[in-house]
């Protein structure tokens, strides 16, 4: 009660208590929102692959691996720099050869992997999240990302470097990103809340609103807040993306 007066009393506290309940409202919407629509995503995430290697994007799409040979697969510690998080072994040379350079997925029959090296991300393999038009999933930074931090960081390290013995441009340690690989056009789509927007009016009209009053919402919030609904934003919509527009919207 004393709280309550005392931030009645002073103009400051009362309009950022008031932002600060508003924040919290619309926080607990976003995230209610966001447990109904994972719990029916994963009832239409990836459907179960055949176990074997994939190699190309049509045996991905039509489920029919073309190599049936088996792998071991290693889940890396932390998040390393230049890699996924995932690596494949095999004792058979020639199976090892075609998962670390000609496959494009692996399946042991319950999860696929994709390749990164064939869907233009850095080395190493990765959990596929959702299937679809699009394959949805988490991964290091693309080549282009990468080659470009790297020439950043040399071009740094020269000009400064050279002067105070340290590199002053580092990439992201460890960051992983969002990705849509579309299977009709064949193109890697980081997914930021631009993608989003000119994509979801194609498959749910109610929830691009939805979108566009959250992404307002976000605008209105302090640097801190506005970073963390942008991550739920995205992790809140990303699953529409592989729903028909006839599939039942959840808000």
């Amino acid at each position: 009660m004393l709280l309550l007066l005392f931030i009645h009393k002073n103009k400051w506290y009362e309009r950022n208590f008031t932002t600060f309940l508003d924040y919290y409202k619309h926080m607990k919407n976003i995230f209610l929102a966001l447990a109904a629509v994972l719990m029916a995503h994963s009832a239409t995430a990836q459907v179960n692959y055949p176990q074997g290697i994939y190699m190309s994007l049509e045996e991905i799409v039509s489920k029919t691996p073309s190599v049936k040979d088996s792998a071991q697969i290693v889940k890396l510690k932390g998040c390393p720099n230049d890699r996924n998080d995932y690596v494949l072994k095999s004792d058979d040379k020639k199976t090892k050869k075609l998962l670390k350079k000609k496959a494009w997925a692996y399946s042991d029959g319950d999860t696929l992997y994709l390749n990164g090296s064939a869907f233009k991300v850095q080395k190493g393999y990765t959990k596929l999240i959702s299937n679809g038009r699009y394959l949805l999933f988490h991964a290091a930074m693309t080549k282009q990302r990468a080659a470009f931090y790297a020439t950043a960081q040399v071009v740094s390290g020269v000009a400064i470097g050279l002067l105070t013995g340290f590199i002053v441009y580092q990439h992201p340690t460890g960051k992983r990103y969002h990705y849509a690989y579309d299977t009709e056009t064949k193109e890697l789509h980081t997914i930021t809340l631009d993608f989003l927007d000119k994509e979801l009016p194609n498959i749910s009209q109610e929830g691009h609103s939805d979108f566009k009053n959250d992404v307002n919402f976000m605008k209105k919030a302090n640097p801190y807040q506005k970073a963390y609904l942008k991550k739920m934003i995205i992790a809140k919509y990303t699953p529409l993306l592989n729903y028909e527009q006839n599939d039942f919207y959840i808000q």
